[in-house]
């Protein structure tokens, strides 16, 4: 099935939608040379006729990776932010 975004729709409604349907979040914490880590992931599938879909979405939040997975015919749409823990009541962008 070809997603089309309607040229004339409110695209954060359309993207928040989208979103809420083919998104997924992750969290991942580990520990490096006495510092704490965090690696958040933001990750969006589409199948591969739907590339310019991810496209759009790259451009509509302007970052992220558009690859191909090895496993499964599909693209996907990454942002990745790193952060290392200074206390535990600060956050510091890595």
């Amino acid at each position: 099935m070809l997603i089309k975004c309607p040229l004339g729709a409110n695209k954060a409604h359309w993207v928040t939608g989208f979103c809420d349907r083919s998104a997924s979040f992750g969290l991942t914490m580990y520990k490096k040379d006495r510092k704490w880590y965090f690696k958040v992931v933001f990750e969006v599938l589409v199948d591969l006729k739907d590339i310019k879909l991810l496209e759009e979405l790259q451009t509509f939040f302007g970052v992220g990776r558009i690859y191909q997975t090895s496993k499964m015919p599909l693209y996907v749409w990454v942002v990745l932010a790193n952060f290392w823990l200074l206390s535990t009541t600060s956050l510091t962008t890595h």
